[in-house]
């Protein structure tokens, strides 16, 4: 069992990406059963973790596709 985030499928193979950030490949001929599961991979109670700055910080970075690391 595979299970990951689609980010492409030609029809000939699915591009899937796990949990670590790993693409894997698995081709559709291979594929029995395919489902959707309704649970974000996002950890439960983020948001509380990062507290009000650091969850506009998230968003910020998700909207321009890159992160910026300041020390």
């Amino acid at each position: 069992m595979v299970a990951g985030l689609a980010v492409r499928d030609d029809g000939e193979e699915i591009v899937l990406v796990d949990s670590t950030g790993r693409e894997v490949r698995v081709p559709t001929m291979d594929i029995e059963e395919a489902s959707r599961v309704p649970i974000s991979p996002i950890p439960a109670g983020l948001a509380d973790l990062l507290g009000d700055d650091g969850l506009l910080n998230l968003l910020a970075c998700l909207r321009r596709g890159t992160v910026s690391v300041v020390r």
